[in-house]
This record gives C-alpha cells, structure tokens and sequence, in this order.
C-alpha cells in the first residue's frame, strides 16, 4: 500500500538470522495459493471481468447451438437422436450462460461498491503554489487505478 501512494520511499538494512527448517512458516502450497487468491481478489476486479466474458461466451455459445439444432432438426428425420436429450442439454447450457452473466453483473456492483467504500483519493496533491493573482493551485498526481 506504500507503494500505491507513491510516495518516496527508502529501505532500511537488517541482519536476518537464519530459519531452523530453512523454510517460511506459509511456504506450502496451500499457503500460496491463499495468498494468490487474497491478492488477486483485493486489489482487482478482473475476475468479475473474466466471469461477465465466460457469461457472455456460454450464452451466445448456447444461442448458436439452439439455432444449428433448429436448422438441424427441419433438415434431418428426428430418429436420429434421442428425442429431447440435445434439448435438455441446449438448455443448461443457455441458462447457464444467463446465471454466470447476471452473476458477473451483481459482481460488477458489488466490486464497485467495495471500492467505493475503501474511500482512497482519486490523486495526491504534490505541491501548492501561487499564481499571479494569488490563487492556489494543486499539482495533482493521478494514482494508478
């Protein structure tokens, strides 16, 4: 979070006396994969992302499907599939798509909201200088998103 602000910044050398097992107390898999899951999730919004595109795949996917079955079923005799199996299936998958894509939507929200709530500045002031006529002005630097 320090770094986020972009302020300067400095280190401070110290001497580190070594491990007994010559491992971290978080160095299993486990261990890692909860810190991936915990940084990817608190500082971004793209897996909300990833799911409104994955919503937005299946359904027009399933929408094709349904289509290509249409067009299938008035060229070809029924007999040969079983009767409403590849219906069924058509099915799932469109309401399927539609539940991952209404999901992603209330994510999105919710994703923002959560922001929102975080209440960082938009930028940092660096500096205030006068102008001419005596007006304060702010040399805004943007922070990254």
């Amino acid at each position: 979070m320090r770094a986020w602000v972009g302020f300067k910044q400095t280190g401070v050398p110290y001497h580190r006396l070594e491990r007994f097992d010559h491992r971290s107390p978080s160095s299993s898999l486990r261990g890692y994969v909860w810190y991936a899951k915990s940084g990817i999730l608190s500082f971004s919004r793209a897996p909300l992302e990833l799911l409104g595109y994955l919503g937005m795949f299946f359904t027009a996917l399933s929408f094709l499907a349904i289509l290509v079955y249409v067009a299938l079923w008035f060229l070809l005799p029924p007999e040969s599939s079983p009767p409403g199996l590849i219906t069924l299936y058509l099915l799932v998958l469109f309401f399927g798509g539609l539940q991952l894509l209404s999901l992603s939507i209330i994510g999105e929200y919710i994703g923002k909201i959560f922001d929102e709530a975080k209440r960082r500045p938009h930028a940092v002031i660096e500096s205030i200088f006068n102008d001419h006529q005596g007006w304060q002005k702010e040399k805004r630097r943007t922070l990254p998103e």
